[in-house]
């Protein structure tokens, strides 16, 4: 068999994935242009009390793209950062879903690297709304967050792939999903005993038992 046709058929297994990171780019690009849409139509129409929520409620923390570039290149033209961040996320979405095992490689790492920005910058650095780049804010916190641990993982796989390891195949890797599971079932019974806590506590609801499978407890 060639090295063509072994190529062909891997790229179908890697379609879902691909499409994870072009609609993940597509995501972030689409509300960091909403945000400065919003901002543009503020400076139109300052009196409107729905703008002004909608921006600084739901859109201000993915201005943090568009703090980095005022900080790393001065006063920016809404018109030129549009251009820009479409023109760039178009081009990380089609090497996402490329055929090209370097540039989706490559598009995961972006990704990476925009995740981890939204993370670190939705943080409380200690100047709440009065920081130069970014807001403190739990959702987009959360938002990088997933999208980082995503993206990292497509990105260690591709590192795996480089060097010819199989994760499948290694003992510690599969140690570490048994412990993962182990980990989940401890997590998911502990959730449990707080949600009837709660529940009990402020609505009088009596405690549901807890179930947690045997299975999940023992490395399989």
């Amino acid at each position: 068999m060639t090295q063509r046709t072994l190529a062909r058929s891997a790229r179908p297994s890697t379609t879902a994935e691909a499409w994870l990171v072009a609609g993940s780019v597509a995501l972030l690009a689409g509300l960091a242009l909403a945000d400065r849409l919003v901002a543009w139509m503020i400076g139109e129409f300052p009196t409107s009390a729905a703008l002004w929520q909608l921006r600084f409620e739901y859109l201000r923390p993915i201005g943090v793209f568009h703090d980095i570039a005022l900080v790393n290149f001065g006063q920016v033209s809404p018109m030129w950062f549009s251009v820009a961040v479409t023109a760039f996320a178009l081009v990380v979405g089609l090497a996402a879903l490329s055929g090209v095992r370097l540039a989706r490689a490559l598009s995961s790492h972006v990704l990476l690297a925009a995740g981890l920005v939204l993370t670190v910058y939705s943080m409380d650095p200690g100047e709440g709304t009065y920081a130069r780049v970014g807001v403190p804010s739990g959702t987009y916190f959360w938002i990088g967050a997933l999208l980082s641990i995503a993206a990292a993982a497509l990105c260690a796989r591709a590192h795996a792939e480089y060097v010819g390891w199989r994760p499948g195949s290694s003992r510690m890797m599969r140690h570490a999903v048994a412990l993962s599971l182990h980990m989940r079932a401890r997590l998911s019974q502990a959730m449990g005993v707080v949600v009837d806590q709660v529940a009990r506590a402020q609505f009088g609801v009596q405690p549901a038992p807890v179930r947690v499978h045997s299975g999940e407890l023992h490395d399989r």
